[in-house]
């Protein structure tokens, strides 16, 4: 059976590290998602330079149990990319993942080239949707370094149900065979126990491989805060199809 996880993204200053340390070893499945943005750093989903270096340190012994990554936004991913040696320690230190959330035909070759330096170091994670379809579909394997994936969302990271845009997108080539993607797309508590039973259909018969669901909103509550008890929820409600389905 393919292997599924869960990314779960936009943990910030109110929130303590070591919790969520806690919760990827009790649910090593987990995926944390750490927001870098120049211009909003501090606000809610936008954790400070100095919580990331707490964040370092708190999940520092996790081994190989849950995963954290970087998502990269805005002119974080200008700045990164021009000078990507400068921000090496901070962005890919501790970092299982590197994602960037904005992909264009100028920055496109950058990535490339990053990743294929990078080596298995770190994954190198790319959105697919309408924007970055034509940049991302029809290529060859070869022309893709091995350690790319992509984040299936057709909302472009705004949170839109993955119904209310048509389902999920159709996986393009050369990264539907391997077997190593996600999905976004308004997930959350209400949807996440349907939306992982339909994803697993999808692979029933795929015997190894690993895909994941990502979601940043879902994870929040009325105030815009990040809730620690519907994250729980969430995992539980992951896990529990899992194990019907298993």
């Amino acid at each position: 059976m393919i292997e599924l996880g869960v990314t779960i993204t936009g943990a910030d200053d109110k929130v303590d590290p070591d919790i969520l340390d806690e919760i990827g070893k009790e649910y090593p499945s987990v995926e944390w998602g750490i927001l870098f943005s120049q211009s909003r750093e501090g606000e809610p989903r936008y954790p400070t330079s100095a919580w990331r270096e707490k964040m370092y340190w708190a999940t520092y012994h996790r081994g190989q149990q849950y995963s954290v990554a970087a998502h990269l936004c805005g002119k974080s991913v200008d700045a990164f990319l021009a000078s990507w040696q400068y921000f090496e320690n901070e962005v890919t230190m501790g970092f299982n993942a590197i994602q960037f959330n904005r992909l264009t035909a100028e920055n496109k070759a950058q990535i490339f080239e990053f990743a294929k330096v990078r080596g298995n170091r770190q994954d190198v994670i790319l959105q697919y949707n309408d924007n970055t379809n034509l940049l991302l579909n029809g290529m060859f394997e070869e022309d893709v370094p091995e350690d790319i994936k992509i984040l299936l969302d057709a909302s472009g990271g705004k949170g839109k149900s993955y119904q209310s845009t048509g389902g999920w997108p159709d996986i393009p080539e050369p990264f539907s065979s391997r077997l190593d993607y996600g999905f976004a797309g308004g997930l959350n508590l209400e949807n996440i126990e349907q939306a992982t039973f339909e994803i697993l259909q999808m692979h029933k018969d795929v015997k190894e491989g690993f895909i994941w669901l990502d979601l940043e909103s879902g994870a929040r509550n009325d105030k815009d805060e990040f809730d620690i008890d519907k994250v729980i929820d969430i995992l539980e409600k992951v896990n529990s199809v899992i194990k019907q389905e298993s």
